[in-house]
């Protein structure tokens, strides 16, 4: 009779691998199936031992403890990984200090999991401006101009940015000091 897969993490051998999670909200913009924008959240956990990228998910909203929880269960388990191996729990995470809520430190105690709190490496934000580049590097999507927003004319754009070079030739920072309050009023609407 075949193996049966376990569905716990808590019943999974425990080796010594370390693995280091870490989230990012990409600079890049994708396009939800609705046609709306959004900028994706990544999730990528790091075997420390031989420096694999294990896993990586996106996902439209905010990262919440859970998410976090949820994604490294799955690399435990074996769904989802990049580096196929047998399921196992490491013997330490290593994460932002952002990250490491008491709840998601609860929870990695529970199953044995010691957890360490470190910047994130130099390595790791090269790799993440690696990846935004090479996922997107043929998407021809892009935040929308300022004149594709609803209600915003041309006339508005060229009130605003001729207001902006005014103040900026102005140089009003060479009189005031930044202790006297500043006001800008506009009356019927600019005109």
């Amino acid at each position: 009779m075949p193996k049966r897969k376990s569905k716990s993490p808590a019943q999974l051998p425990q080796r010594d691998d370390i693995w280091y999670v870490d989230t990012e909200r990409m600079r890049t913009w994708a396009e939800n199936d609705d046609g709306d924008l959004f900028r994706p959240q990544l999730v990528l956990i790091i075997n420390g031992n031989t420096g694999a990228v294990m896993h990586t998910n996106m996902q439209e909203t905010p990262l919440e403890d859970a998410d976090i929880l949820r994604e490294l269960t799955n690399t435990m388990l074996g769904s989802g990984q990049l580096v196929k191996g047998d399921a196992h729990r490491p013997g330490q995470v290593y994460m932002q200090p952002e990250l490491a809520s008491e709840w998601l430190l609860d929870e990695l105690g529970k199953l044995d999991i010691q957890v360490r709190t470190v910047e994130r490496p130099e390595e790791i934000q090269e790799m993440l401006v690696q990846m935004a580049g090479v996922m997107f590097e043929d998407d021809e999507t892009e935040v929308p101009a300022l004149l594709a927003v609803e209600g915003v004319t041309p006339e508005l754009v060229g009130g605003v940015f001729a207001a902006a070079a005014a103040y900026y030739r102005a140089t009003p920072w060479y009189v005031l000091s930044d202790e006297i309050p500043l006001a800008i009023d506009v009356v019927n609407g600019g005109g």
